[in-house]
């Protein structure tokens, strides 16, 4: 049955590459503040458990059976909390960018579809992902769905989902413009082309709309600017954050309306 409300929180963070335990840490202990605000669902960016580098994807993906997961599973149940958060995944001989879900009774896996021209190299494609019930709501989550957010992927999302989130880490490089004076206007344009994506989604859809990137330094002299978005049906934003330090919002949806 649907809740009437339902506690979300947003945390962006700067995972750092390959170390998994330190990502892990950051993600339980902001998952303890999320739950401390009695959140029921803590989202954190794309590739926020291994890092988001690319270069040795091969060497630092983990199964989704790995031990790190599992001990972040087990403190959203102490928190009764669901936590979703990115990895590099690994199945045989290929690795995905995956976000898992993890709670009591919650194991479930999205690998991202849209791929970059760089992650097409060292990464395999997911299949389009579908609406999925958990904790008796309606998700649909897609990886840096937003990197490419035309007419044409707009409408391959599909119907029906109450909540849309969507984790990414959107890396800038650090150009002789990105560090001028243009920073700050180079972030507020990307901001309102995210803004204005996520509004189009809500309003089509009539979903909430969820949106979390990375913060700080990432590999190849590449900087997250760290925005987080939290969108009604209407399209209207109910709450936002545009600081370039760690963090984290959070608010009660009204889903009975």
């Amino acid at each position: 049955m649907l809740q009437d409300e339902y506690r979300v929180a947003l945390v962006t963070l700067n995972p750092k590459p390959g170390k998994i335990q330190d990502n892990k840490a950051a993600i339980i202990e902001w998952l303890e503040q999320a739950g401390a605000r009695t959140s029921k669902l803590a989202i954190f960016p794309e590739l926020m458990l291994t890092g988001s580098t690319l270069t040795n994807a091969t060497d630092i993906a983990i199964k989704r059976n790995d031990d790190a997961i599992e001990d972040i599973a087990q403190c959203a149940e102490i928190y009764d909390c669901i936590a979703c958060f990115g990895f590099l995944e690994r199945e045989g001989d290929h690795v995905y960018i995956s976000q898992m879900f993890v709670g009591e009774g919650v194991r479930y896996v999205v690998r991202k579809s849209q791929l970059s021209e760089m992650e097409h190299k060292n990464i395999k494609a997911g299949s389009v992902p579908l609406v999925k019930e958990i904790d008796d709501i309606a998700m649909w989550c897609e990886i840096g769905h937003l990197n490419k957010a035309n007419k044409q992927t707009q409408a391959k999302i599909p119907r029906g989902s109450t909540l849309t989130i969507l984790p990414n880490r959107i890396c800038q490089h650090q150009s002789e413009k990105w560090k001028s004076q243009d920073k700050q206007a180079i972030m507020k344009q990307q901001q309102a082309t995210i803004k204005d994506a996520c509004k189009q989604i809500s309003l089509a859809n009539q979903t909430y709309t969820l949106y979390v990137e990375q913060v700080g330094n990432c590999e190849n002299n590449t900087q997250a600017p760290g925005y987080a978005l939290i969108m009604d049906s209407l399209g209207n934003v109910m709450v936002e954050r545009t600081s370039s330090r760690e963090g984290m919002i959070s608010t009660t949806l009204k889903l009975g309306d």
